[in-house]
């Protein structure tokens, strides 16, 4: 299952690191510019990958090259200050800020679709929620399944799952109810000890949290 996921990081390691020190020592023009868009590119996978304790080393690659990136700019442009009124190096080094802009770019852009797709998971729980509690009241009992989720084999209290999110990364949110169904669970999994939890039933106010090692924090509804 991780067999594959691993090859993939060893490989964006490898690429990266080569690329990183090889960005303008090829004569050829095409090359050269293939080392400078490529390794920024190859950060785009960040974008389907959740950040938690066990898929963080997937987003190691991109946090050193962040950082990397970052050093390199100052570097830079200390180096373009100190040409002062030589125009000529100067437009010869202005082609070294490409690379690691778009390597900044594109790391932030992967952690915006992170955080957006986190919360297109937590508003699609939300509205769920308030489906079921409709359900619940309406029928004296909350429904033992949600149809267009997955459903394990049924033994009375398995949860339904399903994994959602818009913008790339997908959450694992599950649906559970009590033994005597009169209340129900929804849980969106942000990491493996982090979350949104929202829960109800039959004559109960809705009620939503988010929890972590920290604690658990009330939302209103």
């Amino acid at each position: 299952m991780w067999l594959l996921p691993f090859a993939i990081f060893l490989l964006v390691v490898l690429l990266i690191s080569v690329l990183m020190f090889k960005t303008y020592t090829f004569k050829s023009k095409f090359l050269r510019w293939l080392s400078i868009i490529l390794p920024p590119l190859l950060l785009i996978y960040l974008i389907r990958i959740p950040f938690d304790i066990v898929a963080h080393l997937l987003w190691l690659p991109g946090q050193i090259a962040f950082l990397i990136s970052i050093v390199s700019i100052i570097a830079t442009f200390v180096k373009f200050i100190r040409l002062g009124k030589d125009k000529e190096e100067q437009n010869k080094i202005k082609i070294r800020f490409v690379r690691p802009i778009l390597t900044i770019l594109i790391f932030l852009f992967a952690l915006l679709c992170l955080k957006a797709s986190q919360k297109s998971a937590d508003d699609y729980a939300t509205i769920t929620g308030k489906r079921i509690q409709g359900i619940c009241n309406a029928e004296k009992s909350c429904p033992k399944k949600i149809d267009d989720w997955d459903n394990p084999p049924y033994d009375g209290y398995l949860p339904s799952i399903i994994y959602y999110g818009k913008y790339g990364t997908k959450y694992m949110i599950y649906y559970s109810i009590s033994k005597d169904g009169k209340e129900f669970d929804i849980t969106v999994k942000h990491n493996i000890d982090e979350g949104l939890d929202i829960s109800g039933g039959v004559g109960k106010e809705l009620r939503m949290q988010l929890f972590s090692p920290k604690g658990e924090k009330v939302l209103t509804k």
